[in-house]
C-alpha cells in the first residue's frame, strides 16, 4: 500500500510536466533490480527507435 500511495503522490507532483522522471523508479527500494533494468531498457529503446518522439512514439 505504501508503494501505491508514494506513487500517487509522485504522480500528483508531476501532473503538469510532460517528462518521464526515472529517478523515482531507480531510487525506490520497493522495486526489484530486475524491474529497474527492464524499465531502463524500455525507456532507452523508445529513444533509440524514435529519438525525436521518445515515449510518445510508443503510445
Amino acid at each position: 500500500m505504501k508503494f501505491i500511495n508514494d506513487y500517487a503522490d509522485y504522480c500528483d507532483k508531476l501532473m503538469n510536466k510532460e517528462i518521464i522522471d526515472s529517478n523515482w523508479v531507480y531510487n525506490n527500494n520497493l522495486l526489484t533490480e530486475s524491474f529497474k533494468k527492464r524499465h531502463k531498457l524500455i525507456i532507452d529503446s523508445t529513444y533509440i527507435a524514435e529519438p525525436e518522439m521518445g515515449l510518445e512514439a510508443a503510445l
